[in-house]
């Protein structure tokens, strides 16, 4: 389930990376049953339902119909962890309709949670959706260092998969930059990181951007 919400964060389609929708997912949280009524686990419920549903929305690229239930879900009292779950989500989203601004607000809005409701992973995913916003606004050296910071946040958690993605996304940013030998180091370093039983998408992603790589390369 984390891995294949990394897939939902760190590589969207925004970036000109391709995602496997069979393989997004979302990690709810869920209430201890100790401290749960059978009133407050049928508000989870509906909760996670709505997201999920929006989820599902997003896997077939109807994101303004994603928007929608994940806005709906905001006012269905979720946690703080969840709130920063959806506001991830959201900014996603909004990317992907061009709504900058948009997406500006809930990246804001995560981060001020964040601050009240400290969570490493969901740190890292937000460096990775703030790059995301970057890359896209033009700004690749902004957004080479926000991965940069999201690859030592990983790290941090001992996420290896975590880490590759984020190093992937670099590759992007200075690809953009135009340092293709920069990038093709990292890319390098990184398929070598790689096992055969490394996940299939990141190792065709990776062999992908190297051979963009390598091919604006000889053309310099």
């Amino acid at each position: 389930m984390k891995r294949h919400l990394y897939w939902f964060i760190a590589l969207l389609t925004t970036i000109v990376v391709f995602v496997s929708h069979q393989r997004i997912g979302l990690a709810i949280l869920q209430p201890t049953q100790t401290a749960t009524t059978q009133t407050k686990s049928t508000q989870f419920n509906l909760i996670d339902q709505t997201i999920f549903q929006g989820q599902q929305h997003y896997d077939t690229g109807a994101f303004r119909a994603a928007v929608e239930l994940w806005q709906q879900a905001l006012t269905q009292s979720p946690t703080p962890l969840q709130q920063i779950r959806l506001h991830n989500y959201l900014a996603i989203a909004y990317q992907d309709l061009n709504q900058w601004s948009q997406a500006k607000r809930a990246i804001a809005q995560a981060k001020i949670l964040l601050t009240q409701h400290p969570d490493s992973l969901l740190q890292a995913q937000q460096l990775n959706i703030q790059a995301t916003l970057a890359l896209n606004l033009g700004q690749p050296d902004r957004a080479y260092t926000l991965w940069q910071q999201a690859e030592t946040q990983y790290k941090s958690l001992n996420d290896q998969f975590g880490q590759q993605l984020s190093q992937l996304n670099q590759s992007q940013a200075l690809q953009n930059l135009g340092h293709y030998r920069q990038a093709r180091t990292h890319l390098e370093r990184l398929q070598q990181s790689l096992k055969p039983d490394s996940d299939a998408l990141l190792q065709a992603k990776t062999r992908l951007s190297l051979g963009t790589t390598l091919q604006m390369l000889v053309e310099l």
